[in-house]
């Protein structure tokens, strides 16, 4: 198994560097590649908007099925 795990830039969608579904295919393409153990995406309530973590985190544990999924940081407001 890999050692190394990928950010997903879920704020990059808001700023139209990438969309949702590219995002959903880089997690697909890092579960199956055995470079990647994990997938992390920010969070982010009140600076920095982006893409809802939880739910993005949810659409990726429907698509994926042996990396690891975290936030790289979860807001202390929920």
């Amino acid at each position: 198994m890999g050692a190394f795990g990928l950010i997903l830039s879920n704020r990059g969608v808001l700023l139209g560097a990438t969309t949702a579904d590219e995002l959903l295919a880089l997690g697909e393409t890092a579960d199956g590649s055995p470079v990647f153990r994990s997938l992390w995406v920010g969070d982010s309530i009140l600076a920095k908007p982006r893409l809802e973590s939880v739910v993005l985190l949810s659409a990726l544990a429907g698509r994926t099925r042996r990396v690891r999924l975290g936030t790289a940081c979860m807001s202390t407001f929920r």
